[in-house]
C-alpha cells in the first residue's frame, strides 16, 4: 500500500513553495524520477488539480506512475499539491477515489493562506471526505511562513 500525501489548500496558498522547500529547493519534478525525503523515495507532483482540472490532474498522475513503472521504479510514497474542490468537473473526492482508492491517503490541510487573508474550513473538509475510509486529515496550522516548512516536517515524520 502506497502512502499518499496531498498538500491541500486553494490557489496561491503556498503548496508548491512548501513542496519545493521539502525537496531541497527543487522546482522541477520529472515524470520518470523519484525524489528523496526523510529516507523515502517519492513520486512528486507540485501542481494541483486546481491547475489542471480533474481530468488533467488524473492524467498527469497516471502518466507519472506509468513512466516510473516503465523505468522499473515503484514509489511507495506520493507527494502532490491538491485542491479540495467540489465542482462536478473538478471533484477532489472523486479524484481520490479514482487514483488513490487502495492507498493510505494523508491530506495535509494548510489551514492559513500564506498572507493570512484566508483560512480553510477544517470541519467542512473533514465532512466532505468523511465517506472515504482510506483518508486521514492532518492540519498544518502554522501561520508564520518561515516556520511552515519546519512544522510540515514535524507533522510528516510520524506519518511516513
Amino acid at each position: 500500500m502506497r502512502k499518499v500525501f496531498l498538500l491541500t489548500g486553494f490557489n496561491n496558498w503556498g503548496k508548491s513553495y512548501l513542496i519545493e522547500e521539502l525537496f531541497n529547493g527543487r522546482k522541477r519534478f520529472y515524470h520518470d524520477k523519484l525524489y528523496s525525503y526523510s529516507g523515502f523515495k517519492f513520486c512528486v507532483q507540485s501542481q494541483s488539480n486546481d491547475d489542471f482540472g480533474q481530468k488533467g490532474y488524473e492524467n498527469i498522475i497516471e502518466k507519472r506512475l506509468n513512466r516510473l513503472a516503465k523505468a522499473k521504479l515503484d514509489p511507495s510514497h506520493i507527494f502532490t499539491a491538491f485542491c479540495p474542490t467540489k465542482e462536478p468537473r473538478n471533484d477532489s473526492a472523486a479524484i481520490i477515489s479514482k487514483l488513490y482508492s487502495s492507498d493510505e491517503v494523508n491530506i495535509i490541510a494548510i489551514e492559513h493562506k500564506w498572507c493570512l487573508h484566508a483560512k480553510l474550513k477544517i470541519k467542512e473538509l473533514q465532512d466532505y471526505y468523511s465517506n472515504l475510509s482510506n483518508v486521514s486529515i492532518h492540519v498544518l496550522s502554522e501561520k508564520n511562513v518561515q516556520r511552515k516548512k519546519k512544522k510540515l516536517d514535524d507533522l510528516l515524520q510520524p506519518l511516513l
